[in-house]
């Protein structure tokens, strides 16, 4: 799934493979990450290439394994996600007023959380 007509919702399954792989395996840390990011079973198994079985460990470098997945991850995100805009914002933070630079940090925050439309994400950036 994660490397064909990725979508959002791949932000969250790519966070969850590196958690399941930064724990040893551990199945309950990648359920709670795909939880968090509104996708279960049921939703996995919906894709045009369904995923139906849980990840398992190989027997290689977990830790290159693991910055693999990162670097794809900020690729999903550059596409996906708020990125282009928390680069920007970096780069202009020496001019920016306080409040303005929290405001935008929360627009970039918000990005792979599954808000579930863009009404939602500006209710909680105007807070």
């Amino acid at each position: 799934k994660l490397h064909n007509n990725t979508t959002p919702e791949d932000i969250g399954i790519c966070r969850a493979v590196i958690r399941y792989l930064q724990t040893n395996g551990d199945m309950g840390q990648y359920w709670q990450v795909l939880s968090e990011h509104g996708i279960d079973k049921a939703r996995l198994a919906s894709y045009s290439r369904p995923i139906t079985t849980e990840p398992y460990m190989v027997h290689t470098d977990i830790g290159r394994l693991i910055g693999d997945f990162e670097r794809y991850l900020g690729i999903l995100r550059s596409v996906h996600d708020a990125l282009d805009l928390q680069l920007a914002l970096d780069h202009a933070r020496c001019v920016l007023p306080g409040d303005l630079q929290g405001k935008l940090q929360g627009i970039c925050d918000m990005g792979g959380t599954g808000f579930g439309s863009l009404d939602e994400g500006h209710g909680k950036f105007m807070k």
